[in-house]
């Protein structure tokens, strides 16, 4: 199945965006809080119990050895629609990974640690050896 037949089979836009909805907030000046792929993936895990289970995705990690998570395909999938203008109630943002050196989610079923890129070697570390969180947060009603 074509990630445009999941994404549009399973109503995940619609999904997401109630999950980003339900975020605690409390009015701050910054607005609402960004939330990345894993807690994306954990929170619909919890949500959409049923849905996640036919998905058939692990929610993802670090050292979890799949290749295809739930995780990584909301985030990638959520970026290039807020890049072609198809999700305009969402704002895509990023956690940079300077000086981060362990990020860990909690998911009621386990620990989920987040991937963080490190230096390989002495060489200076590119832009694509070091990518930062890509963060998701509802903006706006449309």
């Amino acid at each position: 199945m074509s990630n445009e037949t999941i994404w549009n089979a399973n109503c995940l836009v619609s999904k997401v965006v109630q999950i980003l909805r339900d975020l605690k907030y409390d009015g701050h000046h910054l607005g609402r809080s960004f939330a990345t792929g894993y807690q994306l993936a954990i929170l619909f895990k919890e949500t959409f119990r049923e849905d996640f289970d036919r998905l058939g995705y692990v929610v993802g990690g670090k050292g979890i050895g799949e290749e295809f998570t739930l995780a990584s395909y909301l985030a990638r999938e959520l970026s290039q629609r807020i890049k072609r203008h198809e999700i305009t109630n969402v704002e895509g943002g990023f956690l940079s990974n300077e000086r981060l050196r362990n990020i860990e989610f909690d998911d009621a079923e386990e620990s989920v640690k987040g991937k963080v890129a490190t230096a390989k070697g002495t060489g200076e570390i590119t832009a694509r050896e070091v990518p930062a969180y890509p963060c998701i947060r509802f903006s706006r009603a449309t």
